[in-house]
């Protein structure tokens, strides 16, 4: 991926040039590219990831949305860096937060399925996705684990998510400014 300053077309722009190459607002310069097939199942897990982590930052207080825009890089969109953090690299982080939350006790689950509920974080699901439907507890630990862990982390005093602090986190998400 290459960086220019500002697109040829100007802002708000985003043209394809020669079918090959697409220019972003941000500087950013892709290539064009799109599946063979944008109905396979790894596409519709992709894209169900891609919903959930866009729900739990629509339900974020001004708080943790402040503190995400306050860190994300200039040139970026905040929302766009934010659910790029969680999803680049084929969706390591995320995965990363499912695996912990699976193994998780039923208890340490329930508490972060109340808090995930709490947030008004609802389960979506896509059609002809193999990966089970996310919970409102897995999407509310997977918010926790994006934030305190990868590039540009923002751990809060809340400390890493795990068992016993899903409250903490809940309260986080959830708080204005």
């Amino acid at each position: 991926m290459a960086t220019v300053e500002g697109s040829p077309y100007g802002p708000g722009e985003h043209p394809v040039l020669g079918g090959a190459i697409q220019f972003h607002d941000t500087g950013v310069v892709m290539e064009v590219s799109s599946p063979r097939n944008p109905r396979t199942p790894a596409q519709q897990n992709h894209r169900q990831r891609l919903l959930t982590v866009d729900d739990f930052i629509k339900r974020a207080g001004t708080l943790p949305i402040d503190i995400i825009q306050n860190i994300a890089p200039v040139t970026a969109r905040w929302h766009q860096w934010f659910v790029r953090k969680v999803l680049s690299h084929h969706d390591v982080l995320y995965l990363e937060a499912q695996g912990l939350f699976e193994a998780f006790s039923g208890s340490a689950r329930a508490a972060w399925q109340v808090e995930g509920e709490l947030s008004g974080l609802g389960s979506v699901r896509v059609r002809k996705a193999t990966d089970a439907q996310p919970s409102a507890g897995l999407s509310m630990f997977v918010f926790a684990w994006s934030c305190y862990h990868g590039p540009d982390d923002f751990g809060t005093s809340n400390g890493e998510p795990g068992t016993g602090n899903a409250g903490a986190w809940g309260t986080f998400h959830r708080s204005d400014i």
